[in-house]
């Protein structure tokens, strides 16, 4: 191993951590609703800037494809989490509230009919 191997190996490892770090997110955007409203798309759509730029720039100047694919694909899942918010954003969030106290429905509990009423 030389030198210039270390910094290789710790960039191709952080890269394969980076798009592993995507999937929670989009699983988060995509099963929480409310996880949407925190969601910064002005940054997301910065990284998924600068991951096109590199990319562009790895193929077209370096000649390296494995780079420009990489950061692509980092580009991709950028874009994937912006759309899932954007979805998100746009689908009204349900709170499901609790009868009163004394009510006929409180006798009950909150079964999934009365939950996809109140979906609607």
């Amino acid at each position: 191993m030389t030198t210039a191997d270390l910094p290789l190996i710790v960039f191709a490892a952080c890269n394969a951590l980076r798009i592993a770090a995507y999937f929670p997110q989009m699983l988060k955007l995509a099963r929480h609703p409310a996880a949407a409203a925190s969601f910064s798309h002005l940054t997301w759509a910065l990284f998924a800037a600068a991951n096109l730029s590199t990319a562009v720039y790895a193929g077209m100047v370096l000649g390296d494809a494995v780079l420009g694919f990489v950061n692509a694909f980092s580009a991709l899942c950028c874009c994937t989490l912006i759309g899932l918010a954007l979805w998100r954003c746009r689908l009204p969030v349900v709170v499901v509230r609790a009868p009163e106290p004394g009510s006929s429905a409180h006798a009950g509990r909150v079964g999934a009919a009365q939950l996809q009423r109140a979906r609607r």
